[in-house]
């Protein structure tokens, strides 16, 4: 059996996709709203990886994590 312990705060981020600045930045405001303040953000880059996600949101899509202060 295993050993109940208290659990260890982390720290909580979002891994987002996107294809509009626009899109990026209402989904940045709400999450924002949501989850507490961004206290750091990634750099954007250029999402290569995979064409899977281009039927529903297009091509020239582009990746960023953003970070929250709050831990959980």
């Amino acid at each position: 059996m295993g050993i109940i312990r208290p659990v260890k705060q982390v720290k909580l981020f979002t891994a987002i996709l996107f294809g509009s600045e626009g899109v990026f930045n209402a989904a940045r405001e709400r999450l924002s709203s949501a989850l507490g303040p961004i206290d750091m953000e990634s750099p954007v880059w250029t999402w290569s990886n995979s064409t899977y996600y281009e039927k529903e949101m297009g091509t020239d899509l582009k990746r960023t994590f953003l970070f929250y202060e709050r831990p959980i």
